[in-house]
């Protein structure tokens, strides 16, 4: 029982530490990708001094210094400690009960494991986070002022703001996620025959990301209008949906 309390801790703080280097790594892009997001929500606002990722990443650190691409991290950094445990926790929890005798999972299974961890996550944890995040970008403000600013201009309901969508795009992205690299590292290993080097699993990693990230992203966008839906048009995840120009997904 001590050994099993022990692993279980020691796989918890690994999937800690994995999100938050997750969230540390990608956050000038997200920023990025954000800016150039809430960019095409505005009406007859000013237009960005930038165009794409490349452009926005070398614009902020001329202008404003590297560490302002940081900004709004901090509520992403807090919601990782308890995403990590939920997305890997649950999903590998959901994998256990869908195998068949013989203990093997097939990609539409691996698929509904990570739909589910991602929905979960989605709905306990990251719509509240991520609709602080956008919000606090899109005002300029830091994490606390602007959490209290959605409290005292929206109420608690305001923090949950998109939610429907940002749960579409998180089961989404995970299962994409997870059904990819669990093939992947079937291949590879040969039916666990071989050992998964670090380099494999990295390979593995950034493929599955760029694979989740392209099935995804329309649900992101719709995430992002749905978030922001007081302050513009856009008042419901299905509206979002209809009003969205596909060529926003092509440039996101």
């Amino acid at each position: 029982m001590v050994h099993l309390i022990n692993c279980n801790t020691s796989s918890f703080l690994s999937y800690i530490q994995q999100g938050g280097v997750e969230a540390t790594c990608v956050w000038p892009m997200e920023f990025i990708k954000t800016q150039l997001q809430l960019q095409s929500k505005t009406k007859g606002g000013a237009a960005l001094p930038y165009t794409g990722t490349i452009s926005g990443l070398s614009y902020y650190i001329r202008t404003t210094g590297f560490f302002s691409l940081y900004r709004g991290l901090t509520p992403t950094l807090i919601g990782s400690i308890p995403k990590a445990g939920i997305r890997f926790g649950l999903n590998a929890q959901i994998k256990d009960n869908l195998r068949d005798k013989d203990g093997k999972l097939t990609p539409g299974k691996n698929f509904i494991a990570g739909l589910g961890a991602g929905v979960s996550e989605a709905l306990i944890i990251v719509a509240p986070v991520e609709t602080v995040k956008t919000k606090c970008i899109e005002l300029n403000m830091p994490f606390i002022n602007g959490f209290k600013h959605i409290i005292s201009t929206e109420g608690f309901a305001g923090i949950y703001q998109g939610a429907a969508a940002t749960a579409m795009k998180q089961g989404s992205n995970q299962g994409l996620r997870f059904m990819w690299f669990n093939e992947y590292k079937r291949i590879v290993t040969h039916e666990g025959e071989k050992k998964l080097t670090p380099l494999m699993g990295l390979a593995g990693g950034m493929s599955a990301g760029c694979f989740s990230t392209l099935g995804n992203n329309p649900f992101d966008v719709v995430k992002v209008s749905a978030m922001l839906c007081l302050y513009y048009v856009y008042y419901a995840t299905v509206y979002c949906i209809s009003e969205i120009d596909i060529t926003i997904y092509l440039c996101a």
